[in-house]
């Protein structure tokens, strides 16, 4: 295997130069434009990582897609109140290459959200010494909705995700463990994907790049990237024409987006 490979799997790239300052009115801006694209479908975060690295890139801000794990502790019960996109020790995992992992989610399929799906995991964005992650704002409905089967009950949402995280990347990982939860309000990443022994390494990381691939194709064929684009565009643009007249909150740009909705295949 390749080293760049190796690292991809182990999460251990090197680090990246600090991100510039970012302002507070351009985060939100990237962020609105981001959320803009409604998902239909839940599990969706790699393509909504590749939105929001497309946007930043168009900025020339660092930007790369981070894969791993992440838990959201929402309450006070330990498994009705706990959003994870994540497998066995809190990791992330890639399936059909063989192996325990394989027979774990075969075995404890009614637990996870997409059991299907070949990534159980989580993916955002690395953007020099940030982590950024638009995904957060889909976390609620998309757990509200896992509620209705799962038997667990209605999640009790204590603390609610954030529209959008944009932090030191060390402040959201720092914390994370392989057992435990976070505490209430918190949120744990992990980088990188857990490979068992007895999985093929290979066959892992072809499936990463098979993934990231199908989901940039995606965004691609349904004119997610330009939609995501123009409205940034957009936001900008007003933002510009109206700060010589007036202050502009980040609820009130004047400006209206354009909204996409769609479902992808899951």
């Amino acid at each position: 295997m390749g080293e760049a490979k190796r690292r991809k799997l182990a999460g251990t790239y090197p680090a990246q130069s600090p991100t510039r300052t970012v302002p507070e009115d351009l985060r939100a801006d990237v962020a609105a434009a981001v959320n803009s694209v409604v998902l239909l479908d839940p599990g969706k975060c790699w393509t909504r990582a590749i939105l929001g690295e497309r946007a930043l890139l168009s900025l020339k801000i660092p930007a790369k897609i981070a894969i791993g794990s992440l838990i959201f502790r929402a309450g006070p019960d330990d498994g009705r109140d706990v959003v994870y996109f994540s497998g066995p020790n809190n990791r992330g995992y890639v399936q059909g290459a063989g192996g325990s992992i394989d027979e774990y989610i075969a075995e404890h399929r009614d637990i996870f959200l997409n059991p299907n799906a070949d990534f159980l995991g989580h993916a955002w964005i690395k953007s020099g010494g940030d982590l950024i992650d638009f995904s957060a704002g889909d976390w609620q409905p998309t757990w509200d909705c896992v509620a209705t089967f799962d038997g667990r009950g209605a999640v009790e949402w204590q603390a609610t995700p954030p529209e959008f995280y944009w932090q030191d990347w060390t402040s959201l990982t720092a914390q994370w463990r392989c057992d435990g939860l976070p505490a209430i309000g918190e949120a744990w990443y992990c980088e990188g994907i857990a490979v068992p022994p007895d999985a093929d390494r290979r066959e892992v990381a072809r499936r990463i790049d098979l993934m990231n691939e199908q989901a940039f194709e995606e965004a691609r064929k349904f004119g997610l990237i330009q939609h995501v684009l123009e409205n940034l565009q957009a936001l900008r643009t007003a933002r510009a024409a109206l700060t010589s007249s007036a202050a502009v909150s980040t609820s009130d740009r004047g400006v209206g987006l354009t909204e996409r909705g769609v479902g992808l295949a899951g």
